[in-house]
């Protein structure tokens, strides 16, 4: 990785049979960023286990663009979810709509949970409280709820005192 050998640390994500070699591997091309090759990578490794580390590696690479991406289009719920959860950290401004949209658009309540969640670590509590607004199922709103309980925001807070004055 020092030497800055993306092509040997990608043969090393690619070929190693031992899975903690492999994963260290993807998380070095992130620290490399090593963009190309990890979509290369991800583009090609059916290991869910790998996909997640190459999504964490995408973060640390500052590739909001891929996350984004995938946590739009992925058909597997579980990689989907952890695109989605990695947009909180790594997602930057960027990811403000397209969580609101994931969130608005999807029907799984885990994905949505992932999105709540995201937008919590952004500290987006403007659309957290919008949706909260909007919200009918009572599990969705107490999830916005509760995460906007815990901002040490002031748009938080006010939308919680007008929850207490109704």
């Amino acid at each position: 990785m020092t030497s800055g050998a993306k092509e040997a640390v990608l043969a090393a994500a690619r070929g190693e049979r031992d899975p903690e070699l492999r994963q260290s591997a993807i998380h070095q091309l992130g620290a490399m960023g090593a963009r190309n090759e990890l979509q290369q990578l991800y583009g090609s490794t059916p290991s869910v286990d790998d996909k997640e580390a190459i999504l964490q590696a995408f973060g640390v690479a500052g590739d909001s663009d891929d996350l984004i991406r995938i946590a739009t289009t992925q058909g597997d719920n579980r990689v989907r979810k952890y695109a989605i959860r990695s947009l909180g950290p790594f997602g930057g401004e960027k990811a403000r709509p397209v969580l609101v949209q994931i969130y608005t658009n999807e029907k799984d309540p885990e994905l949505r949970r992932a999105a709540i969640q995201s937008m919590f670590v952004l500290g987006d509590a403007t659309d957290l409280v919008a949706l909260a607004r909007k919200e009918s199922d009572p599990e969705m709103k107490q999830k916005l709820v509760e995460q906007l309980s815990v901002m040490g925001n002031r748009e938080a807070r006010d939308y919680m005192l007008e929850i207490l004055n109704k």
